[in-house]
C-alpha cells in the first residue's frame, strides 16, 4: 500500500512539474530557425568561404559525418577539418558556397517535450573564386543537416550534400562549311597546354591538346565554344588577314594564347 501511495505521489509530482519544465525548455519555431540560419553562416561564411579553421571547430559534432554523392564520405570531425584545409583552401581556385533562403526549411525534432535536434533542408549553389576573375558557378545541389543540442550548444552532426548539378549553357551556335573550317587547322604553341593540334573532324572543329581533347561548336566566324565547359576559343587575324593564334576565354576572362606554328 505504502508503495502504491508513494508510487501516486511521484506520478503527481511528475505531472506538476512536466509544463514547466516545457515551457522552459521549448523555443519558438523562428527562435530556433534563427539560432540554426546563424551557425549556418558561420560554419559556411566563415569556416568554407573564408577558411576559418576556428570557426568549424565550434560548430561542428565531435561525432560528425558527411556524405557527398560525388565526393564519397567523411567521419570525424578532426579528419574532415583537416581535409577540407588542404584540398579546400590550399587551392587557386577556391570553392564557395551560397545558401539559396527560399528553398530551406527546419524540421524540429523533439523527444517528448524536450527539443534535442533540428533537421535543415534546402539547396545551395557552389561557385568558384579566382584572383582577378569573377565569381562563377560550378554546381546547384541540395542538401540535409542534422543539428544536435549539445550542453555547448548546437552542433551540425551529420551532412548530406547531393544531386549535384552542373548550370547549363545555353549558346546560340552556327554551322561553318568545311573549308571555312579548314583556315584555322595547324599547330599552335601555348604557354600553359604546349603543342595544341586543330583540325576539323566529322566536319566540326576539333582541339588535341594532349590530355586536351574536344570538338568545338561554332559562335561567330571566329569565335568557337567547348560544348559543355564555359570555354571560348577565339581566333585572330593579323593585318594580311591570316589567322596567327586564338585565345583561350573561361568565364569571360582570358586565360591563355595559343601562337601558330
Amino acid at each position: 500500500m505504502n508503495t502504491i501511495l508513494k508510487s501516486i505521489a511521484l506520478l503527481g509530482i511528475s505531472v506538476c512539474l512536466l509544463p514547466t519544465i516545457a515551457v522552459g525548455q521549448q523555443d519558438t519555431a523562428d527562435t530556433i530557425n534563427q539560432k540554426i540560419l546563424a551557425l549556418d553562416s558561420l560554419l559556411f561564411d566563415k569556416g568554407f568561404n573564408q577558411c576559418d579553421e576556428s570557426a568549424q571547430e565550434k560548430v561542428l559534432h565531435t561525432d560528425f559525418e558527411f556524405y557527398h554523392d560525388q565526393g564519397g564520405v567523411d567521419t570525424g570531425k578532426a579528419q574532415f577539418i583537416s581535409s577540407f584545409m588542404k584540398n579546400m583552401c590550399e587551392t587557386n581556385k577556391k570553392p564557395i558556397r551560397k545558401l539559396v533562403p527560399e528553398f530551406n526549411e527546419f524540421f524540429p525534432l523533439y523527444d517528448g517535450h524536450l527539443l534535442y535536434g533540428v533537421i535543415q533542408r534546402g539547396v545551395h549553389e557552389f561557385y568558384i573564386k579566382e584572383v582577378e576573375k569573377p565569381l562563377y558557378k560550378t554546381s546547384t545541389a541540395k542538401f540535409t543537416h542534422l543539428w544536435i543540442k549539445t550542453s555547448e550548444g548546437w552542433k551540425i552532426k551529420r551532412v548530406l550534400s547531393f544531386d549535384h548539378q552542373t548550370p547549363s549553357i545555353q549558346k546560340t551556335t552556327i554551322t561553318h562549311a568545311v573549308t571555312a573550317l579548314e583556315e584555322f587547322t595547324g599547330a599552335y604553341m601555348a604557354p600553359q597546354s604546349g603543342k595544341v593540334l586543330v583540325s576539323v573532324k566529322n566536319e566540326q572543329l576539333y582541339i588535341d591538346a594532349g590530355t586536351f581533347q574536344t570538338t568545338l561548336q561554332g559562335l561567330t566566324a571566329n569565335r568557337f565554344t567547348h560544348p559543355k565547359a564555359p570555354l571560348t576559343f577565339e581566333f585572330i587575324r593579323d593585318a594580311q588577314g591570316r589567322i596567327t593564334k586564338f585565345h583561350v576565354i573561361e568565364n569571360g576572362q582570358k586565360v591563355e594564347e595559343a601562337i601558330r606554328e
